[in-house]
């Protein structure tokens, strides 16, 4: 039944045409699902194919893309954009809240699509997991910033990476040699990993990162409710250098009914950290009220609008 009642409840909505991933589908009300929705239904499928389950959900697929040969090109098509390195590379500063200077720079993912416009990570970052073409990703992104290092000499930068890639041998090597070729020309590079993937892979993550020499970051801290004592652990273990507090904390900051909730939580992750010797940070950082805010608190570092846009540099 909850196949059924997933695809009944598209019927109410008309098609819609989308860009995903740099490639233009047509699919029905394919923005009102999810992926694990879309899972599901298209897993569902065979099993009502009998039950005229073809009448339910319609898949049209512009240039030559058919049917359930859907996801199998989407995964293709996005392989093809990460290894020749057919995406952008965006930077945003991690600026003193105080000084209102830069001290880091996160690295940013964009994708461009047919017509040229740019696709922010988080409308294909889903995709990638899925296509399990993240491994493929990190390395691609290194290579990138190695083959331009020019842009980000003499800056700090952090550059997402996920677990995963730390699970494949091969992967793993690739990332240690160009990590050390990105160092020798005047990087200093740092790995930005998120509390989430810590609670899922804390063991995997010290046993890579122990003794390495390089800075970690730690994003969306306050949503992955990783243990405190498995947290000190994770400190000790390697150099964590700034903790970002998770940015529905910081947008919480402005909210008559939710202010004080946020913040006491972000008072005492920024009490942890300044106890463990590590900087904090607040995203979203998008008006002079909540720049207000974390200077009050005595956040070290923002990053959002206010400081600077994303700006795409090579």
């Amino acid at each position: 039944m909850r196949i059924k009642e997933k695809v009944k409840s598209l019927s109410k909505f008309s098609p819609v045409t989308v860009d995903v991933a740099g490639f233009v589908v047509s699919i029905s009300s394919l923005e009102k699902l999810k992926v694990e929705d879309l899972k599901d239904i298209l897993r569902g499928l065979n099993r009502e194919s009998k039950k005229n389950a073809e009448k339910l959900l319609f898949l049209e697929v512009r240039e030559g893309f058919k049917n359930f040969e859907f996801f199998k090109d989407m995964s293709e098509e996005i392989r093809r954009k990460i290894e020749t390195g057919n995406f952008k590379l965006a930077i945003q500063g991690i600026f003193d809240v105080q000084t209102g200077k830069p001290v880091h720079y996160e690295v940013l993912l964009r994708f461009v699509d047919n017509d040229g416009n740019i696709v922010p990570a988080y409308k294909f970052i889903d995709y990638i997991y899925e296509f399990r073409l993240i491994h493929l990703l990190d390395v691609a992104v290194l290579k990138k910033i190695l083959e331009n290092s020019g842009v980000f000499t003499s800056k700090s930068i952090y550059v997402n990476i996920s677990p995963v890639t730390f699970k494949l041998s091969s992967s793993l090597s690739e990332v240690e040699r160009l990590v050390e070729d990105i160092r020798s020309n005047g990087i200093n590079i740092g790995f930005e990993i998120t509390e989430q993937a810590i609670v899922e892979d804390i063991d995997l993550i010290v046993n890579v990162m122990r003794g390495r020499d390089i800075p970690v970051g730690i994003d969306d801290f306050g949503t992955g409710y990783v243990s405190f004592s498995k947290f000190i652990d994770f400190v000790e273990a390697i150099d964590v250098e700034i903790l970002k507090v998770d940015g529905s904390y910081v947008k919480k900051l402005v909210k008559e009914n939710s202010s004080d909730k946020a913040e006491k939580v972000i008072r005492a992750i920024i009490s942890m950290s300044r106890s463990l010797g590590i900087k904090t940070v607040a995203g979203f950082v998008e008006n002079k009220e909540i720049l207000e805010k974390i200077k009050q608190l005595k956040v070290d570092y923002g990053q959002g609008y206010l400081f600077m846009k994303p700006k795409v540099v090579v």
